[in-house]
């Protein structure tokens, strides 16, 4: 070769390799671990785990289906026990997939169940200080000045 031409890198250290089977993240995800927990099921640092979900997209996808899978399983048996008549269940369900709101009343009253005395701490502060500075402007009149 000449020295004008370019003699192509040799490439060194190990070949890159996916330390993460997508089969195994979707079944550790469907039972409910989060990645920091897959990651140390699988003997690496939480990091490690992040850069194969980036540089793998099946990796992530496997994430999400298992979550979902999860998900569903879940809500088909407390779909069931509330259509079983579990009322918790059934309770749960409407409020968390059917819009119920609980909502309570809460009645607040004053004194002897009359009206609650609302009043302005800044207004009642400030005269507070007014009368204060005129009982020593008072007090202060009655003592001779001191002369400098």
């Amino acid at each position: 070769m000449n020295d004008n031409q370019i003699k192509p890198k040799n490439k060194c250290g190990r070949k890159k390799k996916s330390l993460v089977s997508a089969e195994v993240v979707r079944s550790l995800s469907a039972r409910g671990l989060t990645k920091e927990q897959i990651a140390a099921s699988l003997g690496m640092h939480p990091r490690t785990f992040y850069r194969q979900q980036q540089e793998n997209e099946e990796i992530n996808l496997a994430f999400e289906a298992g979550r979902a899978h999860a998900v569903l399983l879940a809500s088909d048996k407390l779909f069931e026990k509330a259509l079983a008549g579990d009322n918790a269940c059934l309770i749960f369900w409407l409020k968390a997939r059917g819009g119920w709101r609980d909502t309570g009343h809460l009645e607040i009253s004053g004194v002897n169940g009359g009206p609650v005395e609302v009043s302005d701490v800044k207004t009642k502060l400030l005269e507070k200080l007014a009368r204060l500075g005129a009982e020593n402007n008072e007090e202060g009149d009655e003592s001779p000045a001191t002369e400098s």
